[in-house]
């Protein structure tokens, strides 16, 4: 006997039109659209549609969860959605999709300015990275770039673009070629073209539409970058490590080769989170996002969470956030323990300050989620004896670095040694 499943009909349906809204759908989607007994969509699409289907559309509310609640509460009544593009790339599909069963979904994408842009640029996809400048920092732009790299950017507005070039001249990349495709799929479709270094000073300004998407071919400047702690060196755009010198610090952090043994320990992933506790200037946890996100995969909730008590660290990792990634990290204003609680377990954990004090490895700990990595530093004493404890408890590995830097000494140079570091680090065992 065949056991035939029952058949399950989609309940809601989400269209992805181009420029021209309801148009650009084809006869049959315009009937399933009308077929809907509720649509929700932006102000703009809304004034796309027929006046019928004006009459039975919510226009999207702020924040938007507002409007996914009011979707999810007609489930079993058809419901449409009208969308930009293509619905899974950075729009509302994205996030209806973690919500609602794929058997009760139908998904009718339409060319995305990805696509469009790539297609204009004859750029190929594969080989270009894409990203979103539509919600935070135009800054977190920085982690992705790198020489020759072609990256395509939805925005925020008109000002994104003057927004970008500053951060690319800041960067070393003031050469790089930008151009801004206005109302892309329309009848007004226009490209404004010019380099990061002379956008500014562009006469007359270019005019740009708030519906635009960047092409931006990077390169390198051929002469010194102007003074800035992202100018680095190609090599370490996207490796764990940076210079000490590209953050702003008041000398207590974790040092660079140190910083370089944490994150390999910690093993940086798309889409896992990191918390950085007694986190000083944020170096780690500002590398951590750079690292999980330099991909171009962009996503807008944060990578790091990095906890310090003190105002005036807290300014420096707020400082390095806008210079080096843009956003992805929040800061916690309150010392651990206590400001572990009710935060979302993280799937990696790095405890530069605080070693010592009593609960916060344990927290951490209890707190990792399943197959999590925990990577400690201690250089007191206290802090030793901790890792000593934790590593005759729980094992893991425990390692032992001293460091030697040359420095002058009269007209000579000699080998000054720096503070040894103990590392503990540790897996939670997975409940697999």
């Amino acid at each position: 006997m065949v056991n035939k499943r029952k058949k399950i009909n989609p309940w809601l349906f989400i269209y992805g039109v181009g420029a021209d809204g309801f148009a650009s759908l084809s006869t049959r989607d315009q009937q399933g659209l009308a077929r809907c007994e509720r649509l929700f969509t932006s102000a703009r699409l809304r004034a796309s549609l027929p006046p019928a289907l004006q009459a039975i559309t919510e226009v999207w509310r702020r924040p938007i969860q507002e409007s996914i609640r009011h979707i999810l509460a007609r489930a079993g009544s058809k419901v449409g959605v009208l969308a930009s593009g293509d619905p899974l790339s950075y729009g509302i599909g994205v996030q209806l999709v973690q919500q609602v069963p794929a058997h009760a979904l139908r998904i009718i994408p339409a060319v995305g300015a990805f696509s469009l842009v790539a297609a204009r640029m004859a750029w190929p996809l594969a080989h270009t990275v894409s990203l979103s400048l539509h919600h935070g920092n135009p800054a977190r732009i920085i982690p992705v770039l790198a020489p020759g790299r072609q990256i395509i950017a939805l925005t925020r507005d008109a000002t994104t673009p003057a927004q970008v070039a500053g951060h690319l001249i800041a960067a070393g990349y003031g050469a790089s070629r930008l151009v801004v495709w206005n109302d892309l799929g329309t009848a007004k479709e226009r490209a404004v073209r010019g380099r990061a270094q002379t956008w500014a000073q562009k006469k007359p300004a270019p005019k740009i539409s708030p519906l635009n998407t960047m092409a931006i071919e990077c390169r390198r400047d051929d002469r010194p970058a102007r003074a800035s702690r992202v100018s680095l060196p190609p090599i370490l755009g996207m490796t764990g490590g940076l210079p000490d010198e590209a953050f702003v610090h008041d000398g207590t952090m974790t040092k660079q080769a140190m910083r370089a043994v944490a994150l390999a320990r910690l093993a940086p992933l798309p889409g896992t989170v990191l918390w950085d506790i007694g986190a000083g200037c944020g170096s780690v946890a500002v590398e951590w996002c750079r690292l999980v996100r330099g991909a171009g995969t962009l996503g807008a909730t944060a990578a790091a969470v990095a906890i310090e008590p003190r105002a005036d660290r807290r300014a420096m990792i707020k400082a390095n956030i806008d210079a080096l990634v843009g956003d992805g990290v929040e800061i916690i204003a309150a010392p651990a323990p206590a400001a572990l609680k009710g935060l979302p377990p993280p799937d990696a954990v790095f405890v530069g300050g605080g070693v010592a004090l009593d609960g916060v490895i344990e927290t951490a700990m209890t707190s990792l989620r399943s197959g999590g990595r925990l990577v400690a530093h201690a250089v007191t004493l206290a802090g030793q004896q901790r890792l000593m404890a934790c590593y005759d408890q729980h094992g893991g590995r425990l390692e032992q670095f001293a460091q030697a830097a040359a420095r002058p000494v009269g007209g000579l140079s000699a080998l000054a040694p720096r503070m040894i570091v103990w590392h503990w680090a540790w897996e939670k065992p997975s409940s697999r």
